[in-house]
């Protein structure tokens, strides 16, 4: 289209080259998008936010955080105005990397204060980045302000998968460390309850494995247990994840014939160990 608008004497304007980009973006062909990226000031184009926002977006899910940051500096340094589609998708960049999360956090706080309103989605992928850092503080944090009265829309069972993540994760590190994490266990069961409470979130094996792995961490066998039974109430086949969990802890108190009774049970079930399974049985 481009081409034939060429041929014709047509100029392509910032709208119809950025929705190029897209097009190439959406197909996977990124090669394509930076080459059409290139062209751009030799057809005397400049791009505008939108463009900006397609390209750090790519980028993001790319895993090429440094490159959107490198776009970030550029569309400063032409004078381009930050959007909020623009800081959210950046944010959403940095969630890929949880060595980005400081400027994650800043870029949050520097939207906030332009009166830019993050979403829902900004501050879920925050959440994830804090429970891939163990954070469960910060991770609170920001769950506050997802569960807030009159959020909307209201956080859905990927949050509440990643909120319970984040606080087994930071069971986890503590552990390791001989300290107490009482405060994180209680925490994880007030928003597993939350989330039983809330009539469209359902429990599935991503949800369930996260809160399992909170009691395994903590050593509470008899809350272990409980969650065990839930999936046979939720309709939840258990997966290598699952395994992985209950080897690991099994492996972890010295009990090896705990883990040679769920090799048995993993190979009735037609599961597959993982390797980190069979690391644990040795």
């Amino acid at each position: 289209v481009v081409g034939l608008a060429t041929q014709r004497g047509l100029s392509p304007d910032v709208v119809m080259l950025t929705n190029l980009l897209q097009a190439h973006v959406l197909q996977g062909n990124t090669r394509a998008a930076w080459r059409e990226w290139r062209l751009m000031p030799r057809r005397g184009v400049a791009p505008d936010a939108v463009t900006y926002t397609v390209m750090i977006g790519m980028c993001g899910r790319k895993g090429e955080v440094e490159r959107a940051f490198s776009l970030w500096d550029q569309l400063r340094q032409e004078g381009v105005e930050g959007t909020p589609q623009l800081y959210n998708t950046l944010i959403d960049a940095c969630a890929n990397r949880r060595d980005y999360y400081p400027e994650a956090i800043r870029l949050l706080d520097e939207m906030e204060g332009m009166g830019f309103i993050p979403t829902t989605r900004t501050y879920e992928s925050l959440l994830h980045v804090a429970a891939r850092r163990s954070d469960a503080v910060g991770a609170e944090k920001l769950w506050s302000v997802l569960t807030k009265d009159g959020a909307e829309p209201p956080p859905g069972l990927h949050a509440y998968t990643t909120m319970i993540s984040a606080y087994s994760a930071a069971i986890k590190r503590h552990a390791r460390q001989g300290v107490s994490a009482a405060p994180f266990t209680n925490n994880a069961s007030k928003v597993w309850a939350q989330m039983l409470q809330n009539a469209g979130v359902v429990p599935d094996a991503h949800a369930l494995n996260g809160y399992l792995a909170v009691w395994a961490h903590s050593r509470r066998l008899n809350r272990l247990e409980q969650v065990l039974g839930w999936y046979e109430e939720f309709g939840v086949q258990k997966d290598a994840v699952t395994y992985n969990i209950l080897s690991a802890m099994w492996s972890g108190m010295k009990r090896p014939e705990r883990c040679l009774g769920l090799r048995e049970e993993m190979e009735a079930a037609g599961v597959a160990p993982h390797p980190v399974t069979f690391r644990a049985w040795v």
